[in-house]
């Protein structure tokens, strides 16, 4: 599908199937939920200005942009990403990061683990901010980078990483 397809109601967009969105401008919230199940969504030169909202499946974004992410899945599944300003990490879930093609896009840059119970977040990304509302166990990769982490509950952060700032409030 491409943004043509939408027509002109992009306010709230949903996928709940397997497919590729590209060159769309999203006005309100993307839902992809868990009806997606285990199958995959690519989204390519998407902006969205509201959310998008991860209930399921695979989730690939190539030049995709928003404000803010919420990241609910059960499945916990692989985000590939180029710009989110905030993203919430509310279940298991491993945010990957490579290639950013877009000059000034820095990936993720606040991610907030807030599951309300001990939430696995695997880390194969740089992340700006990296704070710990909720109990965590991070598992970096080699390649991850976290400038500014702040825990305020138990965590556990393991792996080959870097860590360059911790504050520990728990």
């Amino acid at each position: 599908y491409t943004g043509a397809d939408l027509k002109t109601d992009t306010t709230n967009v949903t996928i709940s199937e397997n497919c590729t969105l590209s060159d769309a401008a999203i006005q309100g919230d993307l839902y992809i939920t868990e009806g997606l199940g285990s199958d995959a969504v690519t989204l390519t030169n998407v902006t969205v200005n509201g959310s998008i909202i991860v209930s399921g499946g695979t989730v690939t974004m190539v030049n995709t942009t928003s404000d803010h992410m919420i990241v609910s899945s059960p499945m916990g599944r692989l985000m590939q990403v180029t710009h989110i300003k905030q993203t919430e990490v509310q279940t298991a879930a491993t945010l990957y990061e490579k290639g950013l093609t877009t000059t000034g896009y820095e990936g993720y840059a606040d991610v907030v683990v807030n599951g309300g119970e001990r939430v696995s977040l695997t880390l194969d990304a740089n992340v700006t901010n990296l704070t710990l509302e909720d109990e965590a166990t991070v598992s970096t990769t080699a390649g991850a980078a976290v400038y500014h982490l702040t825990a305020d509950k138990a965590a556990s952060i393991t792996g080959y990483g870097s860590v360059y700032q911790a504050d520990i409030n728990a």
